[in-house]
């Protein structure tokens, strides 16, 4: 079996979030919310529930991917419009949260480096497989590469 685009945009995905969970955990986000008081809420001012909650979100990355990418369900495609919107709005409030602070919030890197690009490329297939009548739940046509230019 070979992976077709939209698995590909599933790995491409997972790959991007679990190696900005590891720069969100490395460059201590929660050390630097303490020192900026930006985010309020539990999750970001103990340290020990963050390790959690991102062990606990990149567990499920690597489990509803597996799903997606080895049994094609018909929820696979509107998944991935998720993840990718989901992706693409987090990315973009750490690239905020930096200029509000003037300094490097942790996940900002991988966030402008990584998740911008991956989940603009994916929303981008997404869109034009739509206006092809392509990418549908459960339609075969779904998993076919995208067309160059």
């Amino acid at each position: 079996m070979g992976l077709q685009a939209r698995e590909l945009l599933w790995l491409a995905l997972l790959a991007t979030v679990l190696v900005h969970n590891a720069e969100e955990l490395i460059s201590d986000l929660p050390g630097w919310n303490q020192q900026h008081q930006l985010i309020p809420g539990p999750l970001l001012n103990d340290p020990a529930a963050f390790v959690v909650a991102v062990a606990a979100l990149s567990v499920l990355g690597v489990l509803v991917t597996w799903i997606a990418v080895r049994q094609r369900p018909e929820w696979s495609t509107p998944a991935l419009a998720t993840v990718a919107v989901v992706m693409l709005l987090h990315a973009l409030s750490h690239l905020a949260f930096s200029m509000v602070s003037a300094s490097y919030m942790p996940g900002m890197l991988t966030a402008a480096a990584l998740a911008l690009p991956v989940s603009a490329l994916t929303l981008g297939w997404l869109y034009r497989g739509r206006s092809r009548g392509r990418h549908s739940a459960g339609s075969p046509q779904g998993n076919t590469a995208p067309s160059p230019g």
